[in-house]
């Protein structure tokens, strides 16, 4: 079988699902260091 469309579809979901887990991290990155900022401003 040849490795082109059959692995092409799970590797776009794969990639779809890896950049919403990228996003979520960097949000909530953001929010601890929203949070630091925060508390240095005490």
């Amino acid at each position: 079988m040849p490795d082109g469309t059959a692995s092409f579809f799970p590797l776009k979901k794969r990639r779809k699902k890896a950049e919403i887990k990228l996003k979520r991290l960097h949000r909530s990155i953001n929010l601890f260091e929203d949070i630091q900022m925060e508390e240095k401003n005490w």
